[in-house]
């Protein structure tokens, strides 16, 4: 049998150490890794980034990214005009190239100009390629969050701009990959072939043991109310409504510890908001990104909610880790978390943006604890079939079945 080689194009640049070994994002080799369960091999191509590689980056040859089954291809700084312009022809090239060598192509899509999803999506289309677009949010809603008074005129060019480019890519596509209900919801009646697939990166041993839900069954009964968030501190978050609704909680009296996870643009703005609302660093604590994958996860098992409130149309898959700790879901309804919460009834949502109505939520869990009990046994049972084997093997059944083996080409 003839071997067949997937060629994925990733969102997240890669980067060079100082010796020149190549540095990936950790969730990135993960994803490259559930590709090869299902594919013989596996290239990939990137944005090779000449900044200092941020934290959580690691060695792609150490944690066995190498031929045969591994190939990267990297590319120039697109996203910068002055290479774009001289780089866009050498690219194409290269990128075309690499796609009639491949069974089958699948790229993470951005829209902006410069991004690589979206040049892929342009070479495969002007070539007659089949070929799959991955989006995992509304990237021109999530340029739309980030707008500023000074800059409203360039933020909406720019959102107008991915806006046409993010449609075009989901109707001529061959294959659309759309992460969770909600992305799906926004493309499906655009898009010339969506299909859910979902995105995590935590296997079913990840998931919160027996005993430690019993013990954290008894820190729910007892303990001030832990309330968490993963994520980055960008605009599409809604952090500073996040900080506003634990505010209001400690103005009822409630008592509570919280903490967020992550880094990001906002995060000094974050801080500057909740000493402002005079929450103490008794009551919520920054820890900005950390890179221990057992850290997080340990980090969501010993929370009680999940405290959220994103803006823009998205899947996030802290909602499913979140479950896998037993940890249920508080926050802005849309179609993901609604169906996460609807499966087993783990969480409480509220109308996107409605505070209010999230502080009464928050408050009521923290008066009523064997309400919270409740939820974090509905938590413990949910989204079993959500780990990253079954859902990159259903990713990939669906690949292959709708681009097919394209003849004449493979390894």
């Amino acid at each position: 049998m003839a071997k067949e080689t997937l060629l994925i194009g990733m969102g997240a640049p890669v980067h060079r150490s100082g010796d020149g070994e190549l540095l990936i994002e950790m969730q990135s080799i993960s994803g490259l890794k559930g590709w090869k369960r299902n594919f013989d091999r596996v290239v990939a191509f990137a944005i090779e980034s000449d900044h200092p590689a941020p934290n959580g980056w690691v060695s792609a040859v150490r944690n066995g990214i190498v031929e045969p089954d591994f190939r990267i291809v990297t590319l120039p700084d697109t996203y910068r005009i002055s290479l774009f312009s001289r780089a866009l022809s050498q690219v194409h090239e290269r990128l075309r190239n690499e796609m009639e060598k491949a069974d089958f192509c699948v790229f993470s899509y951005g829209g902006w100009l410069g991004d690589p999803g979206e040049i892929a999506a342009s070479i495969a289309r002007k070539n007659g390629i089949r070929h799959a677009v991955w989006l995992d949010r509304v990237e021109s809603q999530v340029i739309w969050s980030s707008v500023s008074t000074r800059a409203k005129w360039k933020t909406w060019l720019m959102a107008a701009w991915t806006a046409l480019n993010e449609r075009r890519a989901v109707r001529k596509a061959t294959l659309a990959l759309l992460h969770g209900h909600t992305v799906h919801q926004h493309f499906k009646t655009i898009a010339k072939n969506p299909h859910i697939a979902e995105d995590i990166h935590y296997s079913e041993s990840d998931r919160l043991r027996d005993d430690a839900l019993d013990a954290k069954i008894g820190s729910c009964r007892h303990d001030l109310l832990r309330i968490i968030y993963v994520g980055r501190a960008e605009p599409m978050k809604g952090g500073k409504l996040w900080i506003e609704t634990l505010a209001q909680v400690k103005a009822r009296g409630v008592g509570f510890e919280a903490s967020w996870y992550g880094d990001g643009a906002q995060l000094t703005e974050l801080k500057k908001s909740a000493r402002a609302l005079h929450l103490s660093t008794a009551e919520l604590r920054f820890h900005g990104f950390v890179s221990d994958r057992d850290m997080v996860k340990a980090a969501y098992q010993k929370a009680h909610i999940l405290l959220f409130c994103h803006l823009t149309d998205e899947s996030p898959r802290n909602l499913i880790e979140s479950l896998h700790a037993a940890t249920p879901l508080v926050g802005f309804d849309d179609p993901f978390a609604r169906n996460l919460v609807d499966e087993k009834g783990a969480g409480v949502l509220v109308e996107r943006g409605d505070v209010p109505k999230l502080v009464d939520i928050v408050s009521a869990i923290a008066e009523n604890r064997e309400c919270l009990v409740d939820l974090v046994q509905r938590a413990a049972q949910s989204a079993s079939h959500l780990t990253r084997d079954r859902v990159f093997d259903e990713r990939s059944a669906i690949v292959k079945r709708e681009l097919g083996v394209m003849p004449g080409r493979g390894v």
